[in-house]
């Protein structure tokens, strides 16, 4: 079946949110109730481009070439499933006379490949938020777990629409490549390296779980993955990472270097920490902010 409706915040992420799967969502200045079915989502936002031989250029010389060895080959197999998409458009207009159902099976590979591969991704990250929602980090020691939230976590961070709109300003040394045709293969590209990299490090990071249990519940948004760490290098790149992200209304993630953690596992916020990170949650939001009543978002709402 061709999937069109594609989720770039998925619905199950947004479900502590909702009740009877609707969510409160504050976008264009309006608090409105909405489904979980129809926020976070765009048609086609998934949808594989033909990739042209300077966009695989591009791939190989400015993401392939720049990784990790150990992980080149893995690239380049990811390359040429997404080159393949050009091959099949190639061919169905090369043979006009093709059947229905072969041109049926191509426009469903156009609209699933990426979906489908990010749908494979999130259920890594739905275990370790499922595990985090009930007080466990256990997945973290294991190894093979922790390198696949990892991946899956640097992944939800890039594949959304605010990471797209601002991958589109990046100047490319190779005239004629197209920065949204490049986009889906380059994301996760850059998810494996930058999980392989947190990987081998991860001794130096701990996870700690925030509980919220004030009046000010956290929020979550388009973005829900966010760097807080505000020190940049003149490029405006990070210098450290320290990863926030809201799990549900009374729970959240940081992801930051051990010697900048508490010592315990389980932090309890204030009201006025609460509401910093809800701060940071606006202010790193595209166009929409979600939360569990339209008495939060209205306080949100004259500072958005």
């Amino acid at each position: 079946m061709r999937k069109r409706r594609h989720h770039y915040v998925p619905q199950w992420y947004l479900t502590p949110w909702s009740e009877n799967q609707r969510i409160y969502c504050l976008r264009n200045g309006q608090i409105k109730p909405c489904g979980l079915a129809s926020v976070g989502v765009e048609k086609d936002f998934y949808a594989v481009s033909d990739l042209t031989i300077k966009d695989i250029e591009f791939l190989r010389r400015g993401v392939i070439a720049q990784s990790p060895e150990g992980v080149r080959s893995i690239h380049e197999s990811l390359l040429r499933e997404f080159a393949r998409v050009a091959y099949a458009n190639q061919l169905k207009k090369a043979r006009p006379g093709i059947k229905d159902e072969a041109k049926r099976t191509v426009r469903e590979i156009v609209s699933n490949l990426d979906e489908n591969y990010h749908e494979s991704i999130e259920h890594d990250l739905q275990y370790s938020i499922g595990c985090m929602l009930s007080g466990s980090t256990e997945f973290f020691s294991d190894v093979s777990m922790a390198g696949s939230f990892l991946r899956a976590l640097a992944l939800f961070s890039l594949r959304t629409k605010k990471r797209r709109e601002a991958m589109k300003r990046i100047r490319t040394p190779i005239p004629g490549v197209d920065i949204d045709r490049v986009c889906g293969p380059m994301i996760h590209m850059l998810a494996i390296n930058i999980g392989g990299s947190l990987l081998v490090d991860r001794a130096r990071f701990r996870i700690v779980l925030l509980q919220n249990e004030t009046r000010l519940p956290f929020i979550t948004s388009d973005q829900p993955v966010i760097n807080i760490h505000e020190n940049r290098d003149s490029r405006g790149t990070p210098l450290e990472v320290e990863w926030y992200i809201p799990l549900s209304p009374k729970r959240a993630m940081l992801y930051l270097l051990a010697e900048n953690a508490p010592t315990d596992k389980i932090k309890r916020i204030s009201e006025v920490e609460a509401q910093s990170y809800n701060a940071f949650m606006v202010k790193h939001h595209h166009d929409q902010v979600f939360a569990n009543s339209r008495e939060c978002l209205s306080r949100i709402a004259l500072h958005v």
